[in-house]
């Protein structure tokens, strides 16, 4: 794997991780992200992550996540659930730049 290193996460990111992961033929690949919203489901902030997380998504062969609106990962039964867990929920609005 080739790539530009991340100070303090031992990640790589950058074009030629791109074109090292492109060039794999992965089983399964297990991706996280920074943020969710029901309008464009996953987010991250830093764009080499997330072409690098689209990327490994793209190589994978064998697919276990969810294709399903970002809305219904909230459903009621998931709310109860985290309520009976005493998990609280909050809702954050930040304000994006250039807007």
């Amino acid at each position: 794997m080739a790539g530009r290193p991340r100070p303090g996460e031992l990640a790589l990111t950058g074009p030629l991780a791109e074109a090292s992961l492109a060039a794999l033929c992965v089983d399964t690949a297990i991706t996280g992200c920074c943020g969710l919203t029901s309008a464009t489901g996953p987010t991250s902030y830093d764009l080499d992550d997330a072409a690098l997380r689209r990327t490994a998504i793209a190589s994978v062969r064998r697919r276990n996540r969810r294709d399903r609106p970002a809305e219904e990962i909230d459903a009621p039964p998931v709310r109860e659930r985290h309520r009976r867990a005493g998990l609280r929920r909050r809702r954050v609005r930040t304000a994006h730049r250039g807007t």
